[in-house]
């Protein structure tokens, strides 16, 4: 694989796993990752991860969700 191709490969493992972390369960986290956030304006946080910056958004939520932060 490219580098490039390399990092997203990490950032999605890494959401994955920060994911299943924070909601303590698979099935949990997956369905929160393919239902639309109102944290993320109504956008589906898995469409996100097609950016970098989505990546980072979607982890800022799932830290958010992990300490309690509702905005």
């Amino acid at each position: 694989l490219a580098p490039t191709q390399t990092e997203r490969l990490l950032q999605l493992d890494e959401v994955v796993y920060e994911g299943i972390k924070t909601f303590e369960s698979e099935e949990k986290f997956y369905r929160w990752f393919n239902a639309p956030s109102a944290a993320l304006a109504g956008v589906i946080p898995k469409a996100l991860l097609t950016t970098s910056y989505g990546v980072e958004l979607v982890m800022g939520e799932l830290n958010a969700i992990e300490y309690g932060i509702f905005a």
